[in-house]
């Protein structure tokens, strides 16, 4: 599906998800994005564009576009639109959007993710627990 790429308000530069206002999925659920020119892909939590959202960013004066309701339409912030192949606010792009609401998504969505002390505990948690399974399995060995 083509959808209207916007650039995310000020508050949202550092946030891990993105405005939509389709496809109707569950609010804060984890997406996957996938960009069908490169096949670049990021994973996210979504959030639901509606008409609070819609007031706010379409209010006067503060040099934005106005989002149309009836346009498919994402809000995304400059970093998950660098991951997904430098696509340009006020474009249009072809994009696949599927739930991924399960642990590999979790994961990869913090991995992902725009703030450097997310990305960081991920991977300070996932050394930790592959040290913690080489520990468990060399103290077995050593009993047998």
């Amino acid at each position: 599906m083509k959808y209207s790429i916007y650039a995310a308000l000020r508050e949202d530069i550092n946030s891990g998800w993105i405005w939509a206002n389709t496809p109707k999925l569950e609010q804060r659920s984890v997406i996957c994005i996938i960009n069908s020119s490169n096949r670049k892909k990021v994973y996210c939590e979504i959030l639901r564009i509606d008409d609070n959202f819609l007031k706010f960013y379409n209010s006067k004066g503060d040099g934005r576009v106005t989002i149309q309701e009836d346009t498919p339409t994402l809000v995304i912030n400059e970093w998950y639109r660098k991951l997904l192949g430098d696509l340009t606010t006020k474009s249009e792009y072809k994009l696949q959007i599927s739930s991924a609401d399960n642990w590999k998504g979790k994961l990869l969505a913090s991995a992902q993710h725009p703030q450097i002390i997310v990305r960081v505990s991920f991977w300070l948690g996932l050394i930790s627990v592959v040290l913690g399974a080489a520990g468990l399995i060399l103290g077995v060995i050593s009993l047998l």
